[in-house]
């Protein structure tokens, strides 16, 4: 005979599984540099960007502002992928800020194979500007030591630079005579070589590599919204460096745990039930909260979990979390 999840009392030959208590630490806990957000890529938040200092951040990355300008992770439903994006703010025409990835400081510029980032362009400061991508480096070069190499949308006349339009920019991939790359200190005519051998807004990454075999790379890749940019604010996100792809993204704040799956059955004894118990647990806009512990409870019955009354399990990328089976159990001898 079965019995259902709830009912009071026992029955020979029955087991029953009571309703599983839930116990959740709803807390916020901020994600940590390198917690993976997909299988090929990071999860970035707005407080593991912390000023740049004079050795590498503990998080891998880094803000650098002058003036008034301004970088931070923001929730926001224009985010191209997940919840948010990293918003740059240059109010006046003397602002800057540069976020840095600081894992590839000390790389060799041949290294790099792979570039690509995208922006939105959420208020205008001046036409056809959108944030840039820099690679600061030693040429190792003709008695240099020091120079930016820079990818600008705006040189590259494959896509015209749209407001409020999310736009993907692969610079290590654009065509050869469009290719958007320049060097600080050393900026030339349009399509004429600069003092490293490479062509002013027109070169490749292909052609920038070529004609700097021995660069390296000093500071890390960072994403940047220059001077001249006054009243300027942009978004960016999914910066792919080498295959692996930055999501600027901030953690959902759990604040709802409700049981939704396993309660109400029955069974044989001898015999497990049917499924295990789930529980989900949601944020605002009932956003699904990966990567934190659910405590299952048996409050009674003969029924437990293989380790005990207890058993935790982490929350799945769709916010569930599921208990193990509980183990057949046995009627003892009377």
């Amino acid at each position: 005979m079965a019995r259902r999840v709830g009912e009071h009392g026992a029955r020979a030959g029955a087991r029953r599984l009571l309703a599983a208590a839930l116990v959740a630490a709803v807390g916020f806990v901020p994600l940590v540099a390198g917690t993976a957000a997909a299988a090929d890529g990071v999860r970035v938040s707005d407080d593991q960007i912390p000023a740049c200092g004079a050795t590498v951040s503990p998080t891998g990355y880094c803000t650098a502002v002058r003036n008034a300008g301004t970088a931070a992770v923001v929730d926001d439903a224009r985010a191209r992928t997940g919840r948010g994006y990293l918003r740059l703010d240059t109010p006046g025409g003397g602002d800057k800020v540069t976020v840095y990835a600081q894992a590839f400081t000390g790389r060799k510029l041949s290294e790099i194979t792979d570039l690509e980032y995208q922006t939105l362009v959420e208020q205008v400061g001046g036409p056809q500007q959108a944030p840039a991508l820099n690679i600061p480096v030693n040429p190792m070069k003709d008695g240099s030591t020091f120079t930016t190499l820079v990818f600008e949308p705006v040189y590259t006349g494959t896509d015209p630079v749209r407001t409020g339009a999310w736009q993907t920019w692969p610079a290590s991939s654009t065509p050869a005579g469009s290719g958007g790359w320049w060097a600080s200190g050393t900026v030339t005519s349009t399509g004429t070589p600069n003092r490293y051998g490479f062509d002013t807004y027109t070169a490749d990454f292909a052609a920038v590599k070529a004609a700097l075999p021995d660069a390296v790379i000093v500071g890390g890749i960072a994403v940047n919204q220059g001077s001249g940019n006054p009243g300027l604010r942009s978004g960016v996100d999914n910066l792919r460096i080498n295959g692996t792809t930055v999501d600027f993204d901030n953690p959902v704040v759990p604040t709802a745990l409700a049981a939704t799956g396993g309660n109400g059955q029955s069974t044989q004894v001898r015999t497990a039930f049917a499924q295990p118990l789930s529980a989900t647990l949601t944020g605002a806009g009932n956003a699904p909260v990966a990567g934190q512990d659910v405590t299952f409870t048996v409050t009674g019955g003969s029924a437990a979990f293989p380790g005990g009354v207890t058993a935790t399990a982490a929350t799945g990328a769709d916010g569930v979390a599921t208990s193990p089976r509980c183990p057949p159990v046995t009627p003892r001898a009377r």
